[in-house]
């Protein structure tokens, strides 16, 4: 956590290691959280191990399913779930320092995204990946002066995916490090879409959730210049992003996860520390208002 609120500004590869593995640490926390507030009770079966190849760096960042028979995972290596074992699947840049998986999205057997970075002569930028039925691909992505990187991909279908993440240097007016970044897939091609920024300082996106081509939701969290970090949520309406009022413990906040179920049913969580205490985040849209649920 100390590393998180000493820095945010994601300027190097460790910091991206660090925020890929928050990201899976919080998914891990709100899982354990919702079972024990069953009291035990199966909601969905057991739960088992099940063993994966190894592979560089291992680790994982992201998860995603199309189905029972087709899921893809990866961070440091990349996996493929085929209903009865994972297996270790080869990219465009996978093992080389260079190049960070940071999040997956399946859409279905031929069709799935991966996000990222991919540095070039020092200069960290967006990455995006495409599997095609039988091999990933990179595909052309929209070049931002200075560094950037994409942390979150979703896909409502094929023609439909949204990624989201920073950009260096958004700001000068206001000498900000980094604002959010948001692009758009159409079926064709990546298009960067203008999104908002609240602060003077520090800004990024962390993950993304969509429930309709009108109903989106980004979050992560912002910092002025003087001041603690913040949780920031965004949502799009179908033509524009708009920055959308959420709560926060005093002290640091940041949110990593998003998940939704309806437009009147949406989930983020993240983690706080004051000083002294660091505790969960978890934050419930009802279609109204975003809530501070506190176990």
């Amino acid at each position: 956590m100390a590393s998180v609120a000493g820095s945010g500004e994601p300027t190097n590869g460790r910091m991206r290691d660090v925020r890929g593995f928050n990201k899976c640490l919080i998914a891990s926390l709100a899982l354990v959280a919702w079972v024990g507030a069953a009291e035990g009770q199966s909601l969905c079966g057991s739960w088992n191990a099940v063993s994966m190849p190894a592979a560089a760096g291992h680790g994982l960042a992201a998860v995603s399913a199309s189905s029972a028979t087709d899921a893809w995972a990866v961070w440091r290596g990349l996996y493929h779930w085929d209903g009865t074992d994972w297996s270790l699947v080869s990219a465009p840049g996978l093992g080389t320092q260079d190049t960070v998986f940071q999040a997956v999205a399946a859409v279905n057997p031929t069709t799935a995204w991966i996000v990222g970075t991919a540095t070039r002569y020092g200069n960290t930028q967006t990455l995006f990946e495409r599997w095609n039925g039988s091999a990933w691909l990179v595909v052309p992505s929209p070049v931002v002066t200075g560094g950037s990187g994409f942390d979150a991909v979703t896909a409502l279908n094929a023609n439909d995916a949204w990624a989201v993440g920073y950009r260096a240097g958004g700001l000068p007016e206001f000498q900000a490090t980094t604002v959010t970044l948001t692009a758009h897939w159409d079926g064709t091609s990546w298009t960067r879409i203008p999104s908002p920024n609240i602060s003077n300082r520090s800004h990024a996106l962390m993950d993304v959730a969509a429930i309709a081509s009108n109903d989106v939701w980004a979050v992560g969290y912002y910092r002025n210049m003087t001041e603690n970090y913040q949780t920031l949520i965004l949502h799009w309406n179908g033509s524009s992003w708009s920055i959308t009022p959420s709560p926060n413990y005093p002290g640091l906040n940041h949110l990593y996860g998003v998940s939704a179920t309806a437009s009147n049913d949406v989930w983020a969580v993240g983690d706080a520390w004051d000083g002294v205490i660091s505790r969960q985040i978890f934050l419930h849209w009802d279609g109204s208002t975003w809530s501070l649920i506190t176990g």
